[in-house]
Order: structure tokens, then C-alpha cells, then sequence
């Protein structure tokens, strides 16, 4: 739960960047998050649920049926996301070629 105090605060503590973006595949629009950081001193806060609770009210909103966001496989991120219902959809795959 974000407290009132932070809120309030006049100072930059995290964002979010959001757009539209097109599947390659069916040529459907999608919300999509193409940035969410929040600062490292006010992690754990709940600042990123807050953030996307409002880009998802946002794309609603604005007609949008999905939200969709890229988010590497080791980020810890990734189980915040799947907390609020984000799945995978898509896999990609990486091989150095200098090993």
C-alpha cells in the first residue's frame, strides 16, 4: 500500500512510459509499457502495482483490450508482473557466438 506521505512528495520517485504498439502477427493495437522504474530507495512500496494499475485503468479507458510489456527472464520484475496477471507471450532466444 502507498502511503499518503509519498504521494504527496514534490520529488520524482519513479514512471512509467507508455504507447501504443501493433502484434506483428495479427496487426491488433495494444497498450503497451515501454519503461516502469521506480528509484531504488523507494522500492518495495508499492509504487510499480500503482503505476500499472494506472496504465492498465488508462488503456481501459482508451479502448484498449490488452496491455502488453517486454521484461527479461532474470528481472525480478517478473514476478511483480505476474502478481497482476501479465503472462508470457513470447520467447526470445540468445546464443553468443564468441564461446
Amino acid at each position: 500500500m502507498v502511503s499518503r506521505d509519498l504521494l504527496s512528495e514534490q520529488s520524482v520517485i519513479g514512471w512509467i512510459l507508455l504507447g501504443e504498439n501493433r502484434d506483428f502477427f495479427s496487426d491488433k493495437k495494444h497498450g503497451f509499457i515501454y519503461e516502469l522504474y521506480v528509484l531504488p530507495l523507494h522500492r518495495g512500496k508499492g509504487i510499480s502495482k500503482l503505476l500499472i494499475n494506472e496504465a492498465m485503468n488508462t488503456f481501459r479507458v482508451n479502448g484498449y483490450d490488452e496491455i502488453r510489456l517486454n521484461v527479461f527472464e532474470r528481472n525480478y520484475a517478473k514476478d511483480i508482473y505476474k502478481k497482476l496477471g501479465f503472462e508470457s507471450v513470447n520467447t526470445i532466444m540468445a546464443k553468443s557466438l564468441t564461446t
